[in-house]
């Protein structure tokens, strides 16, 4: 099998693709890209969770080298694609993305933050159904954390298809997930300083280019309805 899906630019293990298209998304608001560290504790920002393809890295079937390597060596693998977005002043945070990896990226953001905010997110935004953007959503059904009405935001079609199809109407019936519909183009507000806003139809983007991939995968822009500057800021 020739198809290996790593294939990023990185600073410190994290993608600089991402950030670039976020910021490009940007651009009705005032952002700062700092250094963790020299950001302002108090500035919502985002956390880089994951940043491989939906079958994860090592990748299935995969033979090159790329993930031989990634297989003999644990700190090579690279967790699917996911980001936090967290709000110091009101200790709240929300998730982008049910992925695979979900258990262990909960227990990363819980060490990257010292234990300061609740292990399970304020609401997990799923961007589309492709499979490394959802399954994830089983680790809160009963078999796994048996969660209570976790917040899910989703768009219609996604909505409804969670709702009508196993397993994952099961972790609407037994009150796990908490599905919140949300619209194009539509601001979904979580706090009073924050609103997220999905800008692009991940069905008109679809590309074999990893920087379109990204694009959708960050599709939703985050606007923060204040005045200040806030940064954006990357993990070591």
């Amino acid at each position: 099998m020739n198809y290996c899906p790593y294939r990023f630019s990185k600073v410190s293990g994290y993608s600089l693709v991402p950030l670039i298209l976020v910021i490009t998304l940007f651009l009705q608001t005032v952002f700062t890209l700092t250094l963790h560290g020299q950001e302002d504790s108090s500035a919502p920002h985002m956390i880089v969770l994951g940043v491989a393809q939906d079958g994860g890295y090592p990748h299935i079937g995969c033979e090159k080298i790329c993930c031989v390597n990634a297989h003999k060596f644990d700190s090579l693998s690279k967790f699917v694609v996911s980001i936090a977005l967290v709000d110091p002043v009101e200790k709240k945070w929300w998730l982008f993305e049910a992925t695979p990896d979900m258990e262990e990226q909960l227990h990363l953001f819980r060490e990257l933050t010292s234990g300061l905010y609740s292990y399970l997110p304020q609401g997990i935004f799923i961007t589309h159904a492709h499979m490394g953007h959802y399954t994830g959503l089983m680790e809160l059904g009963r078999e796994a954390m048996g969660a209570s009405n976790v917040p899910v935001h989703v768009l219609p079609r996604m909505c409804e298809y969670l709702k009508s199809n196993g397993p994952w109407s099961q972790l609407v019936e037994l009150n796990n997930i908490k599905l919140i519909e949300e619209h194009f183009e539509e601001p979904a507000t979580v706090t009073d300083s924050i609103s997220i806003t999905q800008l692009v139809r991940v069905s008109e983007i679809h590309s074999v280019s990893f920087q379109s991939l990204f694009f959708f995968n960050f599709s939703f822009c985050m606007s923060v309805c204040q005045s200040l500057s806030h940064s954006l800021s990357i993990p070591n």
